[in-house]
């Protein structure tokens, strides 16, 4: 007999063992942590007894538990994927389902409604932050990279000759993978200044990460600014969306994945030259520090328009 619990087991394994797609250690921990939410209910259950009463119960237990509701989408989502899972020797399912979301009766999942910081906000984060956080956090705003892109470049990943950050890997608690979707592995054109402020920054250092700083340095320092790393991706592409940009090099620079489509047909982003004349014509949309403040500065830096 082969249970829900063993089926999960059997179905991870397989992950782990994909060679031509590796699935990320991340995606792995999150198959984890939701299997292991529904193993209460449906771990010792007969895998063809998991169906759409079963996920209703467990929604119903979800819910109880006070379990945000995209939360419970994302624990039922892997819960028909290892019941799918199970397949005969000619890749047939020996499970077939047809799932009714509306008897399962979970709540609807929300959508996290992200707000970018205001202008004024960001630029006094960058006043009273250290070095390097505020240049870290400068270039995500000057560029949309994701924090784990950012975490992940090396000194060589920066050519400071050509103005490029070469983006290929991301950097989270579990270690370094690959780019997080296909469209993430680029080339961001930064502005000047911001080529400018990581030279200093750099000041000469030539091996070792770009920015010397732990994810989980970058996740306080954003906390105690109450500032949302993803907040400021999307600060960066409200700024690019004022200006008549081709979607096939603004969505390049960001690494959205709707930028496959453009990349079937459009090559204008291989165009380093209108990139980065580009990227200098539509500015930062924030002003730099010229020095980084102390936390509580005697006075305010002057500030450099972009």
């Amino acid at each position: 007999m082969t249970t829900f619990a063993k089926q999960a087991d059997i179905y991870l394994a397989g992950l782990r063992a994909r060679k031509r797609e590796p699935v990320k250690v991340t995606s792995l921990v999150a198959f984890k942590s939701r299997t292991r939410a529904a193993t209460p209910v449906l771990g010792n259950m007969r895998l063809e007894a998991v169906d759409n009463g079963a996920l209703k119960t467990l929604a119903a237990i979800l819910c109880d538990k006070q379990y945000e509701s995209n939360s419970i989408h994302a624990i039922l989502k892997v819960v028909k994927q290892v019941v799918a899972s199970d397949l005969d020797k000619n890749g047939n399912p020996r499970q077939p389902r047809k799932w009714n979301m509306k008897f399962i009766d979970a709540p609807s999942p929300e959508s996290a409604e992200v707000t970018p910081p205001t202008r004024e906000d960001l630029e006094n984060a960058l006043r009273v932050s250290r070095s390097p956080l505020w240049q870290f956090m400068a270039t995500q705003a000057a560029s949309g990279l994701r924090k784990g892109e950012l975490c992940a470049l090396t000194v060589d990943d920066f050519d400071s000759q050509i103005g490029l950050l070469h983006v290929s890997r991301t950097l989270s608690r579990y270690g370094e993978t690959s780019a997080k979707t296909k469209t993430g592995k680029r080339d961001v054109d930064p502005h000047p200044d911001i080529t400018a402020m990581l030279m200093a920054m750099l000041a000469g250092r030539a091996t070792g990460r770009l920015f010397d700083l732990t994810i989980d340095a970058v996740r306080w320092g954003y906390d105690n600014l109450k500032i949302r790393t993803h907040s400021l991706r999307h600060y960066r592409y409200t700024h690019l969306d004022k200006f008549p940009l081709s979607p096939g090099i603004r969505d390049f620079w960001i690494g959205h994945s709707s930028a496959i489509l453009s990349a079937t047909y459009s090559h204008i982003k291989k165009d380093i030259e209108l990139r980065q004349r580009l990227v200098r014509e539509v500015g930062l949309g924030f002003s730099l520090p010229t020095v980084a403040a102390m936390p509580e500065p005697a006075l305010e830096p002057e500030m450099v328009s972009a």
